[in-house]
């Protein structure tokens, strides 16, 4: 899904509350990928900070006088979290750095189910960062390209405090299950579930427990 100047329009308006799927449209019988689903499939995932990637123009899209100029956000990976090399660039068209007038909402550190408020502005995926955010980035490879996912409503794009956050080692935990054959992951899933709630003195473990849990209830095809 490209973002579309009616979307750039209503943030610069601060409607993005008020257009929350209206330019979304979706493949009939979607359904939003699990975390591990996502993991599985990605051909990379990285930890990647957000830069200037210099001005940003839409075609066919005018911008108002008034409002402040648009700037590209470029994903500069820092760090592997699947996949066995750093790559050395990320294609995402149309992210778009945060300014005076159009805001970007910073993902829940603990939250590990749902996608950022953001992705659901109406274009289905997220465009807007901070300058400077760090981000869990999951990648597919098309061509001799490394392209952000853009899989609507799911956590493929959210910022996280450091590189040693809670979603940072609910991926680094499906990594590792996604790496076993299809027939062994349930059993590992609840192996490090156990685990992780064992550790009842440390916050992360039990939201990770909670999170497999969840996950372990989780019925697909």
């Amino acid at each position: 899904m490209r973002f579309s100047g009616a979307l750039l329009a209503a943030a610069f308006s601060g409607l993005a509350a008020a257009a929350p799927t209206q330019a979304c449209s979706l493949a009939s019988g979607y359904r939003v990928p699990t975390n591990l689903e996502l993991v599985d499939r990605a051909d990379a995932i990285v930890l990647a900070r957000v830069e200037d990637g210099g001005p940003w123009v839409m075609p066919n899209y005018t911008p108002d006088p008034s409002d402040p100029p648009l700037a590209k956000a470029r994903l500069v990976p820092v760090a592997v979290l699947k996949g066995k090399a750093l790559p050395g660039e990320i294609r995402f068209d149309d992210a778009i750095l945060a300014n005076a007038k159009i805001k970007a909402t910073a993902s829940d550190p603990r939250n590990l189910v749902d996608a950022n408020p953001d992705a659901f502005f109406g274009g289905c995926n997220r465009y807007f960062f901070d300058k400077g955010m760090m981000l869990v980035v999951f990648l597919r490879r098309e061509g001799n390209q490394m392209v952000a996912d853009g899989s609507p409503f799911a956590r493929t794009l959210e910022d996280v405090p450091s590189a040693d956050a809670l979603w940072v080692k609910a991926v680094k935990v499906y990594v590792k299950i996604a790496a076993l054959p299809r027939q062994a992951r349930r059993k590992e899933m609840t192996h490090q579930r156990d685990m992780l709630a064992s550790e009842i003195e440390d916050a992360d473990s039990r939201l990770l427990a909670l999170e497999l849990t969840r996950a372990l209830g989780e019925k697909r095809d």
